[in-house]
């Protein structure tokens, strides 16, 4: 697995652009969280943030792909009849 197989949309081949502004942002944050780290600067509170934005990011990403894909069977669906 390559960086460009977790920023290209598999439906299209395309690079997608909201995958690619999450990948970015966790690799600074996460860059900033070993930064702490490494200066003895690391809160709880810090860290709690950092797991709890991208496990939030995550869980909403997979609500609207689940949202769209309930959207595509019923297009799918009203066309067939």
């Amino acid at each position: 697995m390559s960086i460009k197989d977790l920023v290209t949309n598999p439906a299209s081949g395309r690079i997608s652009t909201s995958d690619t502004i999450v990948v970015g942002a966790f690799v600074v944050a996460s860059i900033v969280l070993f930064w702490l780290v490494w200066r003895g600067q690391l809160s709880e509170m810090i860290y709690t943030a950092y797991i709890a934005g991208f496990v939030t990011q995550n869980q909403m990403s997979k609500r609207a792909a689940i949202r769209r894909d309930e959207m595509e069977r019923e297009n799918k669906s009203e066309g067939e009849s």
